[in-house]
């Protein structure tokens, strides 16, 4: 092999270590011996990250690779070549690293009068350019595939706590609830809530109420028994509002603002007694 200058190292286990080099390439090497004196130490190119300046085994083949000169990456060691890009090496994540900057200017690249800080970041052969511009930054922290999906609200197990409890996906034809217990999520039951329905709206309401709001009534819910305590449906108001469909629905923690079909908006109000 040709010289190479390492700038980083991490170990596997007792026989094999992997190392990084001033290209960014990494390797691994592997020490054979028979239990008494090594008989061969063997060298095989992986594949191509940033110049490395820590490497880290994690487990079940993840390394993660730190980097003083570009991008840092979290990295999978495939036990196969790829065949597109020939290597053993898959990024997985990475996470961005502006330093070092060696230089750079304030531009205004969209001529809306915000600056922008244009620098030449990195080293070696992880130099890049990076713009960086104020704003929000939006972190993934999971995702899930839920197709179908018409709807989703938080709510919370009673109305004066702090943090959420409930979370309601309704569907085109059904409505799941999830509860967060123990840190994790499992799905329940509320016995007072048409989970056979897809739902338009769900909010906590004053009293320790819930509310559900589907295309055929609006159903109010009590936190302690998860019963429903009232039921309202466009024909309460008259028999010309038989076949209405409630389109759309809004609430604060008192009222509960629903639109039908036909032009009929109601107004529903939290009672001291009850619901009127």
């Amino acid at each position: 092999h040709d010289a190479r200058r390492f700038t980083a190292w991490g170990r596997i286990d007792a026989t094999r270590v992997l190392v990084g080099d001033m290209a960014g390439r990494l390797g691994v090497v592997v020490v054979k011996h028979d239990g008494k004196a090594v008989r061969a130490v063997e060298f095989e190119e992986l594949g191509k990250t940033s110049v490395a300046s820590t490497i880290s085994y994690l487990d079940n083949g993840f390394v993660f690779v730190g980097s003083s000169f570009g991008d840092s990456a979290l990295v999978r060691l495939l036990p196969n070549k790829n065949e597109e890009t020939g290597e053993f090496v898959e990024v997985c994540h990475e996470f961005t690293n502006l330093g070092p900057i060696v230089d750079m200017c304030v531009v205004d690249l969209d001529r809306q009068g915000q600056g922008q800080v244009v620098t030449c970041s990195g080293a070696l052969g992880d130099g890049s350019i990076r713009v960086i511009r104020n704003g929000i930054a939006i972190n993934e922290s999971a995702d899930v595939e839920l197709p179908g999906i018409t709807g989703l609200w938080s709510m919370r197990a009673k109305s004066d706590d702090v943090f959420d409890k409930y979370v309601v996906q309704s569907f085109v034809s059904q409505t799941l609830v999830l509860a967060v217990a123990d840190e994790e999520m499992r799905e329940i039951t509320i016995s007072g809530f048409d989970q056979g329905s897809s739902t338009l709206y769900c909010a906590n309401m004053q009293r320790d109420r819930l509310v559900q709001v589907t295309p055929t009534e609006v159903r109010m819910v009590d936190c302690a028994t998860l019963k429903f305590v009232y039921v309202w449906r466009p024909a309460d108001v008259g028999a010309e509002h038989n076949t209405a469909r409630i389109t759309k629905a809004h609430s604060d923690e008192r009222n509960v603002l629903v639109a039908c079909s036909g032009g009929l908006l109601v107004v529903l109000n939290v009672s001291s007694d009850a619901q009127k």
